[in-house]
Parts: C-alpha cells; sequence; structure tokens
C-alpha cells in the first residue's frame, strides 16, 4: 500500500516455559512521501483464556445438543425398526438419508416422525420418506 495501512494477526507462540499461547497483534504503518515505513504502531494481546473458554462452551453445547435430541432420535429409530423390520444402523440410516433429502437436522426428522407416531400415522409418513439407493 502506498500510503500504509492496517492489519491483524492470531499467532501461536510457545513461552519460556514451554506452553501454548494464542496471541492477537494488530498494526498500523503509514507510509513517509518516499513510500518508506519509518515505524509502525501497534498492539498484542494474549487471547489464549478466551479461546479456550470458547471452545469449552462450544463443546459443552454440542455435547448437550447431541444429548438432548438422542431420546427422540432413538424412538424415530424404533419406529422405523418396527415398521421395515430393519436393525438399528439401517434405521439410523433411513434417518440420516431423509435428514440429508429434506435438508433439515436430523432430530427434526426424528421428531416428525415420532409426533406422527402419536397421532397414528407413522406408517403414512416413514411412505414418504426417500427410499436409498
Amino acid at each position: 500500500m502506498a500510503g500504509g495501512g492496517q492489519g491483524a494477526l492470531l499467532h501461536r507462540v510457545i513461552d519460556v516455559k514451554g506452553r501454548e499461547r494464542r496471541v492477537f497483534s494488530g498494526i498500523q504503518v503509514e507510509a513517509d512521501a518516499l513510500g518508506q515505513v519509518p515505524h509502525a504502531h501497534g498492539f498484542m494481546v494474549d487471547v489464549t483464556q478466551s479461546l479456550r473458554i470458547e471452545s469449552q462452551n462450544a463443546a459443552s453445547d454440542a455435547i448437550e445438543g447431541v444429548y438432548a435430541h438422542k431420546a427422540v432420535i432413538e424412538q424415530a429409530k424404533g419406529i422405523v425398526m418396527a415398521l421395515r423390520s430393519v436393525d438399528p444402523e439401517a434405521a439410523f440410516k433411513v434417518l440420516a438419508d431423509q435428514s440429508q433429502h429434506v435438508n433439515a437436522k436430523l432430530h427434526v426428522v426424528a421428531g416428525e416422525l415420532v409426533r406422527c407416531a402419536a397421532e397414528g400415522k407413522a406408517r403414512e409418513a416413514l411412505a414418504g420418506f426417500r427410499v436409498s439407493r
């Protein structure tokens, strides 16, 4: 850049005790009339703890999501197993294929099948599922 510019980087740094740190740095440079950069201004912030907390929260949310939906997925698998006379793996594949076909999360497809079963319409709902090849 002729007039200077700004930038940001996320660094992986190993400190003197051998611990990995994540450091964010921001820099601003201004070029002089000759296009030279006599100095730069910037800052560095250790974001290791913030990233660690964010990663832990994301992992916890993902685990909670899996367990929160596990019951309905297992119920739907049971319905598929009973109506199609298939094993658990094949029943899961039926649900997963339908999930991809309609572009909906697996637990949503499973929940809809369970809801239909509660209304006595599971066979009809399952008949509408895409048959994978």
